[in-house]
């Protein structure tokens, strides 16, 4: 958040920084938090509509609990469409609805550094899960 002051600043943007001690001082208009969920599952949906529009989204509160009507129509078709290009305009068409409303915005992407045995074949994916199943891993011991 530090960084992200110091930039509005060099663009003209009069920013304060108040670092509080919990979710309970957090007010509703103007206010930013560090979050690294933006896209927590290798689906795009994950981080736009199932966190943010989803029925039991955990970034619901940040809509103030309602997500604009076109928004949830684009993630319904998203989560329930049948056929494959449906389902591709509704993630491109929710894409730019996302850059409109801008309800969050991705700023940085966190480094993911891993330690693995030599001895062991596994090769990390695009995403920060790790799937210890046993089909993941070759043991060459």
């Amino acid at each position: 958040m530090e960084v992200g002051v110091e930039m509005w600043k060099k663009v003209g943007l009069n920013v304060r920084l108040d670092i509080i001690e919990n979710w309970g001082q957090m007010g509703q208009e103007g206010d930013a938090y560090n979050a690294s969920d933006n896209m927590w599952m290798t689906d795009p949906a994950g981080g736009m509509w199932f966190s943010w529009g989803r029925e039991g989204g955990h970034r619901l509160k940040d809509w103030g609990g309602t997500p604009p009507a076109e928004f949830m129509k684009l993630g319904t078709d998203i989560e329930q469409g049948s056929d494959f290009a449906t389902r591709k305009q509704a993630y491109s068409d929710l894409l730019d609805l996302w850059d409109d409303l801008v309800p969050a915005i991705l700023l940085y992407r966190p480094v993911e550094a891993y330690g693995v045995r030599k001895n062991l074949s596994w090769k990390p994916y695009t995403f920060f899960y790790m799937d210890f199943r046993a089909v993941n891993f070759l043991d060459n011991s």
